[in-house]
């Protein structure tokens, strides 16, 4: 069994080799890049994307004591979360 596994594993490693050194072989210049020309719709797409993410990219929230506190446990807790390093508990 270990044996086919072996064969299965050695002819999927050389195929692959073989398929990349084939794709290897298309040159750059063979590759043609389109001209890209702006369509209507995509300046509507923009100001709705940028509408967006001006609105809610960002949520206002009122930074008090209690928040920032928990801000400082949640990154100390992050900053070494095996305990490697700071093993007293947070």
């Amino acid at each position: 069994m270990q044996t086919v596994k072996n064969v299965l594993a050695s002819s999927i490693i050389a195929s692959l080799s073989f398929f990349s050194v084939a794709n290897a072989e298309t040159k750059v210049e063979d590759f043609v890049v389109p001209d890209l020309v702006q369509e209507a719709q995509h300046k509507v797409a923009s100001k709705r994307i940028t509408a967006w993410f001006s609105r809610s990219h960002y949520k206002k929230v009122h930074l008090d004591d209690e928040l920032s506190a928990k801000i400082y446990d949640r990154y100390l807790r992050n900053l070494d979360y095996n305990k490697a390093y700071l093993r007293l508990p947070i």
